[in-house]
C-alpha cells in the first residue's frame, strides 16, 4: 500500500446533486457554499485580530476553490454531472491528493443513492444518542436558533428520532460503506485509523501521530449535564432498542 495524501473539501456539497444536470449540480453547490460561515468571514477591528484573519484567510482559500472547482466542472454541461466528471476535476484542482473527500453530515441521509455508486467510498462515524441529542440542542438554543431548518430538530424527541433513521440505513448499507463508532475512534484512534487505512486501501503509517493526539474523549458522557429528565426519557423511548442494538445500554 502506498502513503496518500488524503484531502477533505469539507462541507462543499461535493456529491449532493451526483448525476443530476449540471445547472442543478452547479446550483446545489453555491446554495451549500454560501450557507457555510467559514466562507462568509469579515474583517473586523477586535482583540482577537489574529483569529480574525486567519479566518478571513479561511474564507479567501474557500471562496477560491470553490470558484476554481466550478469553472473547471463546467466543461462537462450540458450533460448530467457523475462521479466521473467529479473524480476528474477533483484530480485537477487537488493533483498530489490520492484520495479527495467531502465530510457532510446529510450524506447519511443520501445512503441510498451514493452508497452502491462504483468508485465512491463512504465513511459513517455514528456516536452515542444521548450525547448526539445534548449536543445539538444547545447548537438548536444558541447558533443554529435562526437557521431556518431548525424547526425540525429542536426537540429531544426530533432529534432522537432522526437519529434511528440515520442508523438504520447505515445498517441498511453496513457492507457497502466504513462505519465508525465514536466512541471508539476516541478511545482506541491507532485502530480505528489502522482500520480505516485498510479499508480505503491506503498505509496506516500516513495518518501523523499528532492526529491521534487530536482526537478528545470529553465529547463522551455530556448529556448528563446537557438533557433534562424529561429530554433524556424522550431520547431513550424512542431511541433505546436502536442503542441496545449498539450496545450503548
Amino acid at each position: 500500500m502506498l502513503i496518500l495524501n488524503i484531502t477533505l473539501t469539507h462541507e462543499f456539497g461535493t456529491f449532493v446533486a451526483l448525476n443530476e444536470p449540471y445547472r442543478a449540480y452547479r446550483n446545489e453547490i453555491l446554495r451549500t457554499w454560501r450557507t457555510q460561515r467559514i466562507l462568509h468571514c469579515r474583517l473586523r477591528r477586535s482583540p482577537r485580530m489574529k483569529r480574525t484573519l486567519w479566518r478571513w484567510g479561511i474564507s479567501m482559500r474557500g471562496h477560491a476553490f470553490a470558484i476554481r472547482y466550478l469553472g473547471k466542472i463546467r466543461r462537462y454541461r450540458p450533460g448530467c454531472i457523475d462521479l466521473s466528471a467529479v473524480q476528474a476535476t477533483l484530480r485537477e484542482v487537488f493533483p498530489r491528493a490520492g484520495i479527495v473527500g467531502d465530510k457532510m453530515p446529510h450524506y447519511v441521509h443520501m445512503l441510498d443513492k451514493l452508497a452502491p455508486t462504483r468508485g465512491l467510498s463512504s465513511v459513517m462515524i455514528y456516536r452515542d444518542c444521548r450525547d448526539v441529542t445534548s449536543s445539538h440542542l444547545r447548537l438548536a438554543r444558541t447558533s443554529w436558533r435562526n437557521k431556518r431548518w431548525i424547526q425540525d430538530q429542536d426537540t429531544a424527541e426530533k432529534v432522537a428520532k432522526q437519529w434511528v433513521d440515520a442508523l438504520e440505513t447505515m445498517e441498511r448499507h453496513r457492507d457497502r460503506i466504513h462505519l465508525i463508532r465514536y466512541e471508539d475512534l476516541v478511545r482506541e484512534p491507532r485502530r480505528e485509523l489502522t482500520a480505516l487505512a485498510e479499508w480505503l486501501g491506503v498505509d496506516p503509517a500516513g495518518f501523523p501521530e499528532r492526529s491521534m493526539k487530536s482526537v478528545r474523549d470529553n465529547g463522551i458522557g455530556k448529556h448528563r449535564n446537557g438533557l433534562s429528565e424529561q429530554e433524556l426519557e424522550a431520547v431513550m423511548n424512542i431511541a433505546g432498542p436502536t442503542m441496545a442494538r449498539l450496545g450503548y445500554v
